[in-house]
This record gives structure tokens, C-alpha cells and sequence, in this order.
């Protein structure tokens, strides 16, 4: 349990550990050529699967790549989109009630990794139910979590007197660039998740405000 998340999001955290990784970028062609070393998808879910457990819930902060990949993790999982993610929809867990599915249809589903819940229909056994989506909670935009903690997936600036920002998006470049922003894209922590409790334990917002209490410093001000 992380006590200082906002009651919403303390379920994350109730039975395991968070971990946060941003721009997987999964499959893409274009990493290989920014980085000659970009792992492919089978060597980072080597890096990240033995630190994730089942009661684990993993962020990503954006630029997925192949969503596909995410269905490896047994965990729950959240995403907040990056510019090259394709919308909430193609994201986020959901489904469809089919009238019958024939037995070409249901391996064509099982081709595109979509999961296949049977039933019966006149003791016939057919897919009644299509899942899609990789992720149980998607969020297009920035978020915070708690009063000091703001995730997104592009570093935002100007709020550095009332939160520790953590993001991705920015390539090759430092983890900690200064005290208000920590970049966790994946080529900065070497291709694994970082778990956010011992980030919070080793007192990564010592220097963050509390932003309620800016705004009401401000208001007794007026």
C-alpha cells in the first residue's frame, strides 16, 4: 500500500508493488535506427516479467509500439497514451456479445491475440464473447496520482514548485534531469520497469510541495 495515492488509485497498490516503464515501442522500426541496441519485444518481457507479479500493477507511460506484447504481463496494467499511441479505444479492455462464431472466424480472432470466452448454443460449443484491449485503465492525458506525484507521458514544465513530474518520451537522456522530473523512458533505465514504493522510499519528493497546499497559501494571499 502507497498511502500517499489519492483513495482512487490506492487499489493499485493494495496487495503488490507499482512499477512504471515508458516507450516500450514495441515492434518499431524507427527505435533500431535512433538506437543500433534497442531490444527486441522477447528481451525486454525477459527484463520486465520476473520483477512483475500477479498482484503487480504496471504503468506504462506511453508509446506502446504492438499492444500485443502487454498480454505477456500478469498483472493489472495502465496506460496513458503517447503521441504514438492510436486512441483509448484500441487500448483499453472491453468486448463484444457474438450471435455465433464459426470455427474459421474464432482462429482468425485467436491469430489477432484476442481472447475467446465459449458457450453453447444449442449443444453446439461457439465464442459467444470477444475481448479486446491490452489495458484495464487508459488515460489520454496527464494524471495525477496523489498530491505531489503527476504522471504523463512528455515532461511538463512550470510545475516544478508543486510536484514531481514523471514521464517519459525523452530519449537517451538523463533519469533525473533535475529535481522536479524523473524520465523513466526505457532506453534510460535499461529496458525494465522502475517500482515507484522505493522510488517514494528513497525520497525522490523530498523537495515536492504539496500543490493543495499551494493553492490555499495562495488563497489566504489574495
Amino acid at each position: 500500500m502507497i498511502k500517499s495515492l489519492y483513495p482512487k488509485f490506492q487499489p493499485w497498490a493494495a496487495k503488490g508493488a507499482i512499477w512504471i516503464i515508458s516507450d516500450p515501442h514495441f515492434d518499431d522500426p524507427d527505435c533500431k535506427i535512433m538506437n543500433p541496441n534497442w531490444p527486441d519485444p522477447e528481451t525486454y518481457i525477459k527484463n520486465i516479467k520476473p520483477r512483475i507479479g500477479k498482484n503487480d500493477t504496471l504503468i506504462c507511460l506511453g508509446d506502446v509500439g504492438n499492444p500485443k506484447y502487454f498480454n505477456r504481463f500478469n498483472c493489472y496494467k495502465i496506460l496513458i497514451t503517447g503521441n504514438h499511441d492510436s486512441g483509448v479505444s484500441n487500448y483499453l479492455k472491453g468486448g463484444q456479445f457474438l450471435d455465433f462464431l464459426y470455427p474459421d472466424d474464432a482462429k482468425k480472432l485467436i491469430q489477432a491475440n484476442k481472447e475467446l470466452y465459449i458457450g453453447e448454443e444449442h449443444g453446439l460449443k461457439v465464442a459467444v464473447y470477444v475481448r479486446t484491449g491490452y489495458f484495464d485503465e487508459v488515460y489520454n492525458g496527464p494524471l495525477f496520482i496523489a498530491d505531489r506525484i503527476l504522471l504523463s507521458h512528455e515532461p511538463i514544465y512550470g510545475l516544478e514548485d508543486i510536484c514531481l513530474n514523471i514521464h517519459g518520451h525523452v530519449h537517451n537522456a538523463p533519469v533525473v534531469p533535475d529535481m522536479a522530473h524523473i524520465n523513466l523512458a526505457a532506453d534510460n533505465i535499461e529496458w525494465a520497469p522502475v517500482n515507484l514504493g522505493m522510488l517514494i522510499k528513497v525520497g525522490v519528493l523530498s523537495d515536492a510541495k504539496n500543490y493543495h497546499y499551494k493553492t490555499l497559501e495562495k488563497i489566504r494571499n489574495l
